[in-house]
């Protein structure tokens, strides 16, 4: 017969000893040389993101005339900017701007449009990345997209519009409103063309 209260006492009792010893061991100060290699470690893992936005920022300015490498830093982008914190950060970083600059002037329609979902994809829902949008006439790009020629461009520009509109901002609602945009978007998906959109919200 198994004696279940004396297996139980010496289990308790070669545990208590092992988790001593153990202790006595790993309680030792630690070492410049181990401390050095732990924060090297740390360091290895950690990414600064702010500096990584800043890096494809001035490469995105750089290359602007390099298509398959704008869609790669923009791919990059999308990435990093899946965090609110990050989209907010991003626009103090100018990058925001750059993005909008982007949707106008660029001479390719890929990057065009990928420049635009990125800012819907940060505008939707966030209200203070709305509200910076707003503040930067973002929705001025309906008169970009009166001249935009290529379908995916424009299928982007609307995104941002209904991203900006979008949630509980209900200032960038009203500006659309009063600026008639649901009879704009009306007309444009039935005539594909209207009058000048920015006429309307330039002073609001």
């Amino acid at each position: 017969m198994v004696d279940w209260p004396g297996l139980l006492k010496w289990s308790t009792n070669f545990h208590d000893k092992d988790a001593t010893d153990l202790q006595k061991k790993e309680m030792r100060p630690m070492d410049n040389e181990r401390r050095q290699w732990l924060t090297e470690a740390m360091q290895a893992f950690h990414i600064d993101e702010a500096a990584l936005m800043e890096g494809i920022i001035k490469d995105l300015k750089t290359h602007k005339d390099d298509e398959e490498t704008l869609l790669q830093l923009l791919d990059r982008l999308d990435e990093t900017l899946e965090g609110l914190s990050n989209s907010l950060d991003f626009c103090t970083l100018g990058g925001m701007a750059l993005l909008l600059d982007m949707v106008r002037e660029s001479e390719f329609p890929a990057v065009r449009m990928h420049s635009a979902l990125i800012i819907a994809i940060c505008a939707q829902n966030n209200v203070d990345i709305q509200e910076y949008l707003l503040d930067s006439s973002a929705l001025l790009l309906i008169n970009t997209y009166l001249n935009e020629k290529s379908g995916m461009a424009r299928a982007g520009i609307l995104s941002v519009i209904s991203a900006m509109v979008r949630g509980t901002n209900l200032r960038s609602k009203r500006v659309f409103l009063d600026a008639q945009g649901l009879q704009l978007i009306r007309m444009i998906i039935r005539q594909g063309e209207t009058e000048d959109f920015g006429q309307n919200i330039k002073e609001r």
